[in-house]
C-alpha cells in the first residue's frame, strides 16, 4: 500500500532511469540481480527568461532614422532558453516615433512582428527628440517594447522596452509671419527726427524666429535696400554699406564685442521719399545655423509732396533787374 515519488532530473525528457529494485522474500533474500525502473518523461518546452534590461541602445540622432538589428538586441538584451538555445525578438508594443520594416510602416495591426537573426527594424524618433528633451524625463526613448521568442515559438513571460539614446542636433532657426517695422515721417534733409531707430527687441517682434533648441536668435544683415543704414556702437554711428566691405553686421540683444554687433541701428529714409520702402534682407542665427531663408524688412514713411511756390508773380522785361530791354521787331533772348 506503500508510494513513492519520482521526481526527474531538471529540464529532462525522454526515457529516464529512475532507479532500480530487487525482489525480497519473507527472509529478505534478494532477487539475484536488480531491474532498472525506466520513465517516459514528456517533453515540456521552458519559456525563454531574459538575463538583464537595456538602457538604452547607443548610436542614434535627432530626427534621423536608426537601425536596430537582432545582434543589437542580443547585445543588449540576451536571454537564456534551456532547450534551444536560439532566439528570436518578437517586437509586442509600439513605442514612440516610427518603426518600419522595408517600405511599410508598421502599426499595432502589424503586430507582433518577430526579428530573426539578421533581420532589423528602422525607426524614426519622435520630431525634434533628443534625450535632453524626452517628456518622460531625461534619457533615452522607448522605441518598442519585445519579448524572447525560442525556436518553439514560446514567448517569455517578461516583456522589456526597446530604448534608444539620442544625440541632439541643433536645428536651423525658422522664420515666422514677418510684418513691418513701424513707420517714420518724410525726410526733407533737414528734419532728423524722422530717422528711424531700429532695435534688437523691435526684430524680435516683427520678424519671429523658431528655434527647436531654444537657442538665442540674432540676425545677420545680408543686404542693404534704400536710404542709408548706419549701425550704432559704443564709438558711434558707422555706415553699414561701409562697414560690409569688410564685415556682415549683426543685430543682436546688446553691443558685441567686435564693431559690427550692435542691437540698434539707425536708418534715414531717401531724401523727400515717401511711401514702403526695403531697408535690408536678414538671415537668423541660432549661435550654430543660420536660417535657410533671408525675409525684407520693410518701413513705411509717410508724408505729403509739397507744390512747388513762385516766389514772385510777375515782372516786366527791360525793367526788372538781370533783364536786357529789346527792340519792336527784333527777338529776345530769355
Amino acid at each position: 500500500g506503500e508510494n513513492y515519488d519520482w521526481t526527474p532530473v531538471l529540464n529532462a525528457s525522454g526515457r529516464l532511469n529512475g532507479f532500480s529494485l530487487v525482489a525480497l522474500d519473507f527472509d529478505n533474500a534478494e532477487s539475484a540481480s536488480p531491474v532498472p525502473v525506466f520513465f517516459n518523461a514528456a517533453f515540456v518546452n521552458n519559456a525563454p527568461v531574459f538575463n538583464a534590461s537595456l538602457p538604452g541602445l547607443s548610436g542614434a540622432l535627432e530626427d534621423t532614422p536608426f537601425v536596430v538589428t537582432h545582434q543589437m538586441l542580443l547585445n543588449g538584451l540576451p536571454g537564456t532558453d534551456l532547450e534551444t538555445g536560439s532566439l528570436d525578438y518578437q517586437i509586442t508594443e509600439l513605442g514612440e516615433g516610427t518603426v518600419k520594416r522595408g517600405n511599410v510602416t508598421l502599426t499595432f495591426a502589424d503586430l507582433p512582428q518577430v526579428l530573426r537573426p539578421g533581420e532589423s527594424v528602422v525607426w524614426i524618433p519622435p520630431l525634434d527628440r533628443h534625450n535632453g528633451n524626452n517628456p518622460a524625463g531625461v534619457g533615452p526613448t522607448t522605441a518598442f517594447k519585445v519579448r524572447l521568442r525560442d525556436d518553439l515559438g514560446l514567448l517569455s513571460v517578461a516583456q522589456q522596452d526597446v530604448k534608444v539614446n539620442i544625440a541632439s542636433v541643433n536645428d536651423a532657426p525658422v522664420f515666422g509671419t514677418v510684418s513691418k517695422l513701424s513707420g517714420t515721417g518724410k525726410f526733407n534733409g533737414v528734419n532728423l527726427v524722422t530717422r528711424k531707430s531700429i532695435l534688437y527687441s523691435e526684430l524680435q517682434t516683427q520678424l519671429p524666429v523658431t528655434d527647436a533648441d531654444g537657442n538665442t536668435i540674432t540676425y545677420r544683415i545680408e543686404s542693404l535696400g534704400a536710404g542709408t543704414l548706419e549701425l550704432i556702437g559704443t564709438g558711434g554711428a558707422v555706415n553699414v554699406a561701409n562697414l560690409m566691405l569688410t564685415q556682415q553686421p549683426i543685430i543682436a540683444s546688446a553691443v558685441g564685442p567686435t564693431p559690427n554687433i550692435s542691437n540698434e541701428y539707425r536708418w534715414t529714409p531717401p531724401l523727400n521719399g515717401t511711401g514702403e520702402y526695403l531697408v535690408m534682407k536678414v538671415r537668423a542665427f541660432d549661435g550654430i545655423d543660420y536660417s535657410a531663408s533671408t525675409v525684407d524688412v520693410r518701413i513705411d514713411v509717410t508724408g505729403t509732396n509739397a507744390k512747388p511756390t513762385v516766389a514772385k508773380t510777375d515782372f516786366t522785361l527791360g525793367v526788372e533787374a538781370g533783364t536786357t530791354g529789346t527792340k519792336q521787331g527784333a527777338p529776345m533772348v530769355i
